[in-house]
Protein backbone atom coordinates (compact mmCIF):
# COMPACT_ATOMS: atom_id res chain seq x y z
CA UNK A 1 0.00 0.00 0.00
CA UNK A 2 1.41 3.38 -0.99
CA UNK A 3 1.88 5.91 1.77
CA UNK A 4 -0.50 8.87 1.58
CA UNK A 5 0.95 12.35 1.51
CA UNK A 6 -1.03 15.35 2.68
CA UNK A 7 -0.51 19.00 1.90
CA UNK A 8 0.43 21.51 4.55
CA UNK A 9 -3.03 23.09 4.15
CA UNK A 10 -4.74 19.74 4.79
CA UNK A 11 -2.71 19.23 7.96
CA UNK A 12 -3.42 22.78 9.17
CA UNK A 13 -7.14 22.27 8.57
CA UNK A 14 -7.08 19.13 10.72
CA UNK A 15 -5.21 20.97 13.48
CA UNK A 16 -7.64 23.87 13.27
CA UNK A 17 -10.64 21.55 13.71
CA UNK A 18 -9.09 20.00 16.81
CA UNK A 19 -7.89 23.23 18.41
CA UNK A 20 -10.53 25.77 17.48
CA UNK A 21 -13.65 23.63 17.14
CA UNK A 22 -12.86 21.18 19.93
CA UNK A 23 -13.28 18.17 17.63
CA UNK A 24 -11.40 15.01 18.58
CA UNK A 25 -8.43 13.97 16.47
CA UNK A 26 -10.31 10.85 15.40
CA UNK A 27 -13.34 12.89 14.30
CA UNK A 28 -11.17 15.40 12.41
CA UNK A 29 -9.45 12.50 10.66
CA UNK A 30 -12.78 10.97 9.68
CA UNK A 31 -14.19 14.33 8.49
CA UNK A 32 -11.14 14.93 6.28
CA UNK A 33 -10.76 11.36 5.01
CA UNK A 34 -7.45 10.93 6.79
CA UNK A 35 -6.18 7.88 8.65
CA UNK A 36 -7.20 7.80 12.29
CA UNK A 37 -3.61 7.75 13.62
CA UNK A 38 -2.31 10.72 11.67
CA UNK A 39 -4.05 13.77 13.10
CA UNK A 40 -2.74 13.51 16.70
CA UNK A 41 0.93 13.76 15.61
CA UNK A 42 0.01 16.73 13.43
CA UNK A 43 -1.56 18.48 16.42
CA UNK A 44 1.57 17.79 18.49
CA UNK A 45 3.86 19.04 15.70
CA UNK A 46 1.83 22.25 15.43
CA UNK A 47 1.87 22.85 19.20
CA UNK A 48 4.59 25.50 18.92
CA UNK A 49 4.74 28.20 16.31
CA UNK A 50 2.10 27.21 13.73
CA UNK A 51 4.01 29.10 11.02
CA UNK A 52 6.91 26.67 11.40
CA UNK A 53 4.78 23.51 11.43
CA UNK A 54 4.91 21.09 8.50
CA UNK A 55 7.88 22.51 6.61
CA UNK A 56 7.64 19.90 3.87
CA UNK A 57 10.25 17.69 2.24
CA UNK A 58 12.15 20.52 0.62
CA UNK A 59 13.93 21.28 3.89
CA UNK A 60 15.12 17.74 4.61
CA UNK A 61 18.64 16.90 3.49
CA UNK A 62 19.21 13.77 1.49
CA UNK A 63 21.60 11.05 2.54
CA UNK A 64 23.73 11.92 -0.49
CA UNK A 65 24.19 15.53 0.63
CA UNK A 66 25.16 14.50 4.16
CA UNK A 67 27.55 11.76 3.02
CA UNK A 68 29.15 14.12 0.52
CA UNK A 69 29.76 16.64 3.28
CA UNK A 70 30.75 14.04 5.90
CA UNK A 71 32.48 11.18 4.06
CA UNK A 72 31.54 7.67 5.10
CA UNK A 73 35.19 6.71 5.60
CA UNK A 74 35.67 9.61 8.02
CA UNK A 75 32.55 8.73 10.02
CA UNK A 76 33.61 5.07 10.22
CA UNK A 77 37.14 6.01 11.32
CA UNK A 78 35.77 8.24 14.10
CA UNK A 79 33.43 5.48 15.24
CA UNK A 80 36.33 3.00 15.27
CA UNK A 81 38.63 5.43 17.12
CA UNK A 82 36.02 6.00 19.83
CA UNK A 83 35.15 2.31 20.10
CA UNK A 84 31.56 2.95 19.09
CA UNK A 85 31.51 1.12 15.77
CA UNK A 86 29.93 -2.07 17.11
CA UNK A 87 28.85 -1.58 20.70
CA UNK A 88 25.64 -3.57 20.13
CA UNK A 89 24.12 -5.19 17.11
CA UNK A 90 21.19 -3.14 15.80
CA UNK A 91 19.02 -3.00 12.71
CA UNK A 92 20.80 0.19 11.68
CA UNK A 93 24.60 0.32 11.44
CA UNK A 94 26.37 2.85 13.65
CA UNK A 95 27.31 5.11 10.73
CA UNK A 96 23.64 5.38 9.66
CA UNK A 97 22.73 6.41 13.22
CA UNK A 98 25.44 9.10 13.05
CA UNK A 99 23.98 10.42 9.79
CA UNK A 100 20.51 10.34 11.36
CA UNK A 101 21.75 12.42 14.29
CA UNK A 102 23.28 14.93 11.87
CA UNK A 103 20.05 15.14 9.89
CA UNK A 104 18.04 15.63 13.09
CA UNK A 105 20.26 18.58 14.01
CA UNK A 106 19.69 20.07 10.56
CA UNK A 107 15.92 19.43 10.55
CA UNK A 108 14.77 20.46 13.99
CA UNK A 109 11.26 21.24 12.76
CA UNK A 110 10.66 17.75 11.38
CA UNK A 111 9.87 14.65 13.37
CA UNK A 112 12.61 12.08 13.93
CA UNK A 113 10.53 9.50 12.08
CA UNK A 114 10.21 11.69 8.99
CA UNK A 115 13.94 12.41 8.98
CA UNK A 116 14.73 8.72 9.40
CA UNK A 117 12.29 7.80 6.63
CA UNK A 118 13.97 10.21 4.23
CA UNK A 119 17.42 8.89 5.13
CA UNK A 120 16.32 5.28 4.76
CA UNK A 121 14.78 6.02 1.38
CA UNK A 122 18.14 7.44 0.29
CA UNK A 123 19.93 4.42 1.68
CA UNK A 124 17.43 2.13 -0.01
CA UNK A 125 18.11 3.77 -3.33
CA UNK A 126 21.86 3.38 -2.85
CA UNK A 127 21.65 -0.31 -1.88
CA UNK A 128 18.73 -1.74 -3.81
CA UNK A 129 15.61 0.10 -5.01
CA UNK A 130 13.63 -3.14 -4.53
CA UNK A 131 13.99 -2.90 -0.73
CA UNK A 132 11.27 -1.09 1.15
CA UNK A 133 12.24 1.00 4.22
CA UNK A 134 10.29 0.39 7.40
CA UNK A 135 10.35 2.89 10.25
CA UNK A 136 9.06 1.45 13.51
CA UNK A 137 8.65 3.02 16.91
CA UNK A 138 11.82 1.71 18.53
CA UNK A 139 13.98 0.39 15.70
CA UNK A 140 14.20 0.64 11.96
CA UNK A 141 15.30 -1.62 9.18
CA UNK A 142 14.41 -3.02 5.83
CA UNK A 143 11.59 -5.46 5.22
Amino acid sequence: MKRQKFSREHKLEAVKRVRERGVSSAQAAQDLGTGANVVSPWVREASGDIRKAFPGHGQLPSLGVITKTFALERVRSILAATGMARMRKRDLPAHVVVYHAMALALCMLSSYREVLRCLLEGLQWLIDPALRPMVAGTSAGFC
